[in-house]
């Protein structure tokens, strides 16, 4: 999937400083990899190099191209055959560009894999292999290169699919095969998913009786294993709409932090099922809000869980397709929500954030730390004018802004103005079309959960 996209140069530009209750130094308000402002540059930022912007994009794909996935792939189980061109057109219409594997491993379904690889070949999808062999063949270069060569001659070829949620107790095993990848096969994903923050230490640790703190677990992953991406679950849908449960934001602002910590995009997972417990059936709404708060935090990557209900799943309500390969009503949500995101990820895939903002209330609470991070203006943003609920993200855009301005209230429509220092001309992202823009102020009604992209095109 390539976009005919020019390149952005990086270019100096001016910058209006980001205040919290009143002006802060742009070292406050800005990585420390940027140099502070003194009082003759207040006005000026460091270039947009491009060793500032991390991301991950497939082989198949440009950079400009965000992943959007989701677990699992149409699959073969128990007399039932999914596996075939009906079902891959399906994924394709869906909005997704890549899928992974959960019963096609390639240790002993080889001859499946490869019919899934060659549906998504067939479809311009990216298809992740479930591979329990890569641990035996980092150690066997020939065989390695041999077995993994053999997948990769297919351009749907993502990557492996090596581990989901293992416990720190398991991180060393991973580090003979990434860096066997690292070395033969660097384009290609070597992929594990963390737990959320709400699992236990037990299941952090790995050990039974274990303690460990989440945040020590997922810097550990990334100090040790040293992944191309950082992803991990978190399903907050629950109870009764419009509950959100746990610590919905602390999980976002870690991750957040430690994949800029690490220079490494996070993908994280939306919730797109009941599967029982606590969780709920997810409306439109609490699929737009998943998506929007992910983005708003920088998210890279967006998977989904599930694509296909798992064939020896009971009672489990949702995802794309159930379990006879039949769209569910959520379908068309999802196709909706995935053009958006493919409209606007020219922009986000190659923007760093800088900063955020935050008015009125919000579902669940942020961490402490955050909050003392919050700004009310910056940039050209000199204001903000709401009584709505709001997160905006600050993003640099090859030395221009982006604002990306996120309803977070999962009941009530935003009503908001963004007041800018000067007249702007910029592009406006609002679901899968985008217009143009040239205006001081610019007034905004966003539905429960909704985002809009605005991107600058004047400094």
């Amino acid at each position: 999937m390539k976009k005919n996209i020019p390149l952005l140069l990086p270019l100096p530009f001016l910058l209006l400083s980001c205040s919290l209750n009143g002006p802060t130094s742009s070292s406050e308000a800005f990585s420390e990899n940027q140099e502070p402002s003194s009082s003759s540059q207040e006005n000026k930022l460091p270039l947009n190099e491009e060793k500032n912007l991390f991301a991950y994009h497939f082989p198949s794909h440009d950079r400009y191209t965000m992943p959007i996935s989701a677990w699992c792939a149409p699959w073969s189980y128990g007399g039932v055959d999914h596996l075939n061109q009906e079902q891959y057109a399906l994924v394709k219409e869906s909005g997704l560009n890549a899928i992974y594997g959960l019963y096609e491993n390639a240790e002993s379904s080889l001859a499946n894999v490869k019919k899934a690889l060659q549906l998504c070949q067939d479809n311009d999808l990216v298809y992740m292999v479930r591979d329990s062999r890569i641990g035996v063949l980092s150690e066997e270069t020939e065989l390695l290169l041999k077995a993994i060569g053999e997948l990769a001659s297919y351009s749907s070829y993502g990557g492996a699919l090596v581990s989901d949620e293992p416990g720190a107790n398991r991180f060393q095993n991973l580090v003979p095969g990434r860096k066997a990848f690292r070395t033969h096969y660097s384009k290609y994903l070597y992929y594990a998913n963390l737990f959320p923050n709400y699992a236990t230490g037990e299941q952090l640790s790995g050990v039974p009786g274990g303690e460990l703190d989440y945040p020590t677990y997922v810097e550990n992953y990334l100090k040790t294993v040293q992944p191309q991406v950082l992803s991990f679950d978190y399903y907050g849908m629950t109870r009764d709409f419009p509950n959100v449960g746990g610590d919905y934001f602390g999980q976002l602002y870690l991750c957040s932090n430690l994949a800029e910590k690490y220079r490494v995009p996070f993908w994280p997972f939306i919730q797109a099922c009941y599967y029982g417990g606590a969780t709920r059936l997810p409306n439109e709404v609490d699929l737009r809000w998943q998506v929007g708060s992910n983005l708003v935090y920088g998210a890279k990557g967006i998977q989904y869980f599930n694509y296909m209900t798992p064939a020896e799943t009971s009672g489990w309500i949702g995802n794309f397709v159930d379990k006879e390969g039949r769209k569910t009503s959520l379908y068309p949500v999802f196709q909706k929500i995935n053009a958006q995101i493919a409209s606007m990820d020219e922009v986000l895939m190659v923007s760093s954030r800088v900063a955020m903002m935050q008015f009125g209330d919000t579902p669940s609470p942020f961490p402490e730390a955050q909050k003392e991070e919050f700004v009310t203006s910056c940039r050209e943003l000199s204001s903000v004018s709401t009584s709505s609920d709001l997160l905006i993200g600050v993003y640099d855009h090859g030395g221009k802004s982006a604002y990306y301005v996120f309803n977070n209230s999962l009941t009530e429509r935003a009503n908001l103005s963004l007041n800018f220092s000067s007249e702007v001309r910029a592009n406006i992202y609002r679901e899968e079309k985008k217009s143009e823009v040239f205006s001081q102020q610019l007034p905004l009604s966003l539905a429960p959960g909704e985002s809009v992209l605005v991107d600058l095109l004047n400094y």
